[in-house]
């Protein structure tokens, strides 16, 4: 009888444990390093670890682990436990971010607005050229992720890129210097926004066919037209900052400790 207590006791205690919580993704991962290395605040997300795909960017190693590492992390995971990802998330910047020597638009809907002065360009093209760059770069990654753990997987939605146009052509950097941003300077802000909807919905569908949680940007975050608010710039074109990144915390921290959150599919 006193083993079979301490057998129950054991198993309580095991029961208790708060959830793992695991964050992995690429340069929208920075954002949440850098909330994490926020001395006044630390203590208030030490139990989310956050790692940074380790990888070649203009000639030199960034991130601090690979997806093969991770991957062998989560499998000890279980369904008390969530897995986020921050993979990818600028597909739509590629297409909508330096102006082009003919401005274009597209039609989602026959209620859509447009330039008149634009170009018009079909959807399905637009919207064909940011799905498979979705598909064929985020893709493989979360399929990996998911069929790795049964932990409980999410994927954070990209922030919402910069309305002020100043702002952006003052931070050209990587890959938006090299294709003349400065030179030609941005497009129109209502572009990208319409470009990251695009992306959005793309992201939608693959979570779904992945069973993952797609999360979308703190509300706080968010300008009433939909842009990324400039306190939460960070210093170049697409990117958000450290209060992004502790806005983004809570949104995590509300999801596994309030039950708020779907339970996935076993594997």
């Amino acid at each position: 009888m006193i083993f079979l207590s301490r057998i129950r006791d054991l198993a309580e205690r095991l029961d208790a444990r708060g959830p793992r919580i695991a964050v992995f993704g690429d340069s929208h991962s920075v954002a949440l390093l850098r909330a994490k290395q926020y001395s006044k605040r630390t203590h208030e997300y030490e139990q989310i670890r956050v790692n940074r795909l380790r990888k070649a960017k203009d000639g030199k190693t960034v991130g601090d682990m690979s997806l093969a590492d991770f991957c062998r992390e989560i499998r000890e995971f279980d369904p008390r436990d969530f897995v986020f990802s921050t993979v990818g998330g600028n597909q739509y910047a590629m297409v909508s971010t330096v102006r082009p020597a003919v401005d274009y638009d597209f039609m989602e809907t026959s209620a859509d607005e447009i330039i008149e002065s634009a170009q018009l360009v079909p959807f399905r093209a637009l919207a064909g050229f940011i799905e498979s760059g979705v598909r064929e770069t985020v893709g493989p990654v979360l399929r990996e992720i998911r069929s790795s753990t049964e932990a409980n997987v999410f994927h954070l939605a990209p922030p919402p890129p910069k309305q002020d146009n100043e702002f952006v052509a003052a931070h050209s950097e990587g890959y938006f210097a090299r294709e003349g941003l400065q030179d030609f300077g941005p497009t129109r802000p209502a572009l990208r926004l319409k470009c990251w909807k695009v992306q959005l919905r793309c992201l939608k569908s693959l979570c779904t066919e992945l069973d993952i949680g797609l999360v979308m940007p703190p509300e706080k975050c968010v300008t009433p037209n939909g842009y990324l608010v400039p306190s939460c710039y960070a210093n170049d074109v697409t990117h958000a900052n450290r209060r992004y990144g502790e806005a983004v915390f809570r949104q995590i921290l509300k999801l596994t400790t309030a039950g708020g959150f779907r339970k996935v599919k076993s594997r």
